[in-house]
Parts: C-alpha cells; structure tokens; sequence
C-alpha cells in the first residue's frame, strides 16, 4: 500500500511537473504570439505604405501619359504644319525666279520648325525615359508588395 501511494505521489509528481512546463510553454508561445501580432501589424502598415507609393506612383504616371497625349498633339499640329509648309515651298519651288526672296524666307522658316520639332522630339524622350524610369520603379515596387504579401500570408499560416 505504501509503495503505490508512493507511485501515485511520484506520479502526482511528474503530473504537476508536466503541468508547469505546458503553463510555461504556454506562457513563450503566448508571447511568441504577441511578437508575431506587432510583427503583421508592421507588415500592415509597411504595406500599406507600399500600396500609397504605388498610388502616386500611378498617378505620376497618369499625369506623365497627359503629357504625352498633349505633346503628341503638338507634334500633330507640328507636322500638319510642316506639311503646309513643304506644300508651299513645292509651290515657291516652280515658280523659283519670280518667288526668290519668298523661297529663302520659306527655307528659313523649315528650319526653325525643324530645330521646334528637334526640341519636341528630345522633349518627348525625355518624358518617355521618366514614363519608362516610372514603370520599372513600380514593377519593383510591386514585386515587393508581393513578397511582402507573401510572407504575411506565411505568418497568418502560422498563427493559430
């Protein structure tokens, strides 16, 4: 009799030992826990930045298409007027001995729309190096957003 009480008090024993290391156990996985809840809020938040940065990254490159749009209407009324321009200098052209001083003024007048359409042209790259420069900045960003959406996705995975 003695020896199974000392059996039930060695397992009484061992029990309440068992019972503190799952309470402590317990108590590191609630803290693991804690830290793994201000780790996703961080996340959050950093995604959230993420996101706004992508959102004036769009509306940069929304403005920056306007440009586009705008100048490409310039261009067109640039190159309708050259061609207003070439049609009279054929004409000027044919009739080169009565129109002479007409034709050189004309020739003048070709290369100050070249050096405008030049200017235009450099403009117009410009804006479509910064177009490109944007997208290849938000491709980054993206691709970061997802790697960070990614690993939230892990973290909830391991959360209970």
């Amino acid at each position: 009799m003695n020896k199974e009480l000392n059996n039930y008090e060695n397992k009484i024993s061992e029990l309440k030992l068992l019972i503190l290391s799952i309470e402590s156990n317990n108590n590191i996985l609630t803290e693991k826990n804690g830290s793994l809840l201000t780790e996703l809020d961080s996340t959050t938040h950093t995604i959230n930045n993420y996101n706004n940065l992508i959102n004036e990254q769009n509306e940069i490159i929304k403005e920056k298409d306007r440009k586009i749009l705008q100048l490409e209407d310039s261009l067109r009324l640039l190159d309708t007027e050259r061609d207003n321009i070439q049609h009279q200098l054929d004409v000027e052209v044919e009739n080169r001995e009565r129109y002479t001083s007409q034709s050189l003024k004309l020739e003048e007048d070709k290369r100050e729309l070249q050096h405008a359409i030049e200017y235009f042209e450099s403009q117009i790259n410009k804006l479509s190096n910064n177009v490109n420069n944007s997208k290849q900045e938000y491709v980054y960003l993206e691709s970061k957003y997802n790697s960070l959406k990614e690993e939230n996705n892990e973290l909830k995975r391991k959360v209970p």
